[in-house]
């Protein structure tokens, strides 16, 4: 069963099976004022996540999985219990063996524990909605809003029946 093993909140860090969901992860942060800024649905574990390389919106704020994980525990082919990494901010030379196992599915071990990076709930979030007609200037826009001191912590570009959808958060 998927849970928190240590949450180390003064650290910003959070120790956890690789089964427990997104949902569960979640809760119990929140209880301490944080969060993962993860684009997930609630039932993925974590596991799922690392594996499957899981990303979306907030990624343009915080991160994909990838930059947010400090260290690994997995079984490798041969039934090798590895772990690399740790709990503080990555300091690796050379090869950082937890990047190649993110997106692998799989094949270069099972994840059955990861330290990840947290972040505080913010105080206050807000979103900007745009209705565009033609999405093909938003790409340079964006590159330039994403350079200035109000860069978003997400995007989201989608369509909804005839109109562009442009949400900024």
């Amino acid at each position: 069963r998927g849970r928190i093993i240590e949450h180390y909140q003064r650290d910003l860090t959070v120790r956890v099976a690789g089964g427990a969901t997104v949902a569960a992860t979640q809760t119990e942060l929140n209880n301490h004022n944080q969060f993962l800024p993860l684009d997930a649905d609630d039932d993925l574990t974590i596991g799922e996540i690392l594996t499957h390389n899981v990303y979306g919106p907030l990624r343009i704020g915080f991160g994909t999985i990838r930059s947010l994980l400090l260290g690994l525990r997995y079984i490798d082919g041969e039934g090798r219990d590895i772990h690399v990494g740790g709990r503080t901010v990555k300091n690796v030379a050379g090869y950082d063996v937890s990047r190649f196992l993110v997106g692998s599915l799989g094949e270069l071990g099972i994840v059955y524990e990861a330290t990840i990076r947290t972040y505080a709930v913010p105080e206050h979030s807000f979103c900007v909605e745009l209705v565009v007609d033609d999405p093909a200037p938003i790409g340079a826009r964006v590159t330039t809003l994403m350079l200035t001191d109000s860069a978003p912590a997400w995007i989201h570009l989608g369509l909804e029946g005839d109109s562009w959808r442009l949400r900024l958060g």
